[in-house]
């Protein structure tokens, strides 16, 4: 997993200390609270956190020294933190977030985003869970809770539907709160946005 901290923060990297993980507890080393502490580490890096809950609990049935109360304890604040600005759309009033967006998300059409994903920007209303291929959308960032990595934002699009997005390859510091207006795209050769349906809200802004 260290392999992850010193290049681009790649998932690919948490994937395949999973599989390391998983390979060492089938070889007979279930029994090593460490391991399964450690794997608790990648679920949650990875926001599998039903997985990493189970083996943090496990964890700390093997070894009640380890500081799984503490770790359960920053997940549940973190989760419970998010999923309020993302409800409470930042505790913004209707009339206040609309001058908000309409200042920030200006509706002309930005032709550089159709180059970037063949496509108009699509609203967050408009994404699945699971992958979203070459698609462009265009947020407003409204908040950056102070994690570690992945770095978590609460953004909002110009429809008002406001989503917690998880950014893995950036580095803290790199992006603040409102007014900046940066663009999420997919991109690679097989470019997706990968979404988890509970973290989207869905409500638009009133005129």
């Amino acid at each position: 997993m260290a392999t992850f901290f010193t290049s681009a923060f790649d998932q690919g990297d948490l994937h395949r200390a999973l599989r390391a993980y998983s390979r060492a507890d089938a070889c007979g080393a279930g029994a090593d609270p460490d391991l399964h502490f450690n794997k608790a580490s990648v679920h949650r890096y990875l926001e599998e956190y039903p997985q990493a809950v189970a083996e943090l609990q496990y964890a700390g049935e093997l070894d009640p020294t380890l500081p799984v109360a503490s770790a359960l304890r920053d997940m549940r604040q973190l989760v419970r933190e998010m999923a309020k600005m993302v409800s409470s759309r930042c505790s913004l009033s209707p009339a206040r977030l609309r001058t908000v967006l309409d200042k920030a998300l200006p509706p002309d059409r930005d032709p550089s985003l159709d180059a970037l994903a063949g496509r108009g920007p699509a609203p967050l209303a408009s994404l699945r869970e699971g992958a979203n291929t070459a698609l462009a959308v265009t947020c407003l960032v409204m908040a950056t809770p102070k994690t570690d990595v992945p770095i978590r934002f609460v953004v909002s699009d110009r429809d008002g539907t406001f989503a917690a997005v998880s950014v893995f390859n950036m580095l803290e510091g790199k992006a603040r709160p409102a007014p900046l207006a940066p663009r999420f795209a997919s991109r690679g050769s097989r470019p997706s946005w990968r979404l988890s349906a509970a973290r989207r809200e869905g409500r638009g802004v009133s005129d």
